[in-house]
């Protein structure tokens, strides 16, 4: 699971951090809302798998397609 943080939205992009296993360590993750196209800004120096930032991506773009971009948001997955 991992946790995202809003840290900017204007009306082309927001700007998470996201805390894979809810831990101190974060990555950043930003996403284009009309392209849909995200870029890495900083990647969580602890947990290095793709599948944090994959999980992350992902969970961008389920709040894109809901209109609803939380202060905060768990994803989780099994």
């Amino acid at each position: 699971m991992l946790l995202l943080k809003l840290i900017k939205i204007n009306n082309n992009v927001v700007v998470y951090n996201y805390f894979p296993e809810n831990a101190e360590d974060y990555g950043t993750i930003e996403l284009d809302l009309k392209s849909r196209e995200a870029r890495l800004i900083k990647r969580a120096d602890k947990y290095k798998q793709t599948m944090y930032l994959m999980h992350a991506y992902q969970g961008l773009l389920r709040m894109l397609d809901e209109n609803d971009f939380s202060d905060t948001r768990v994803v989780a997955w099994y």
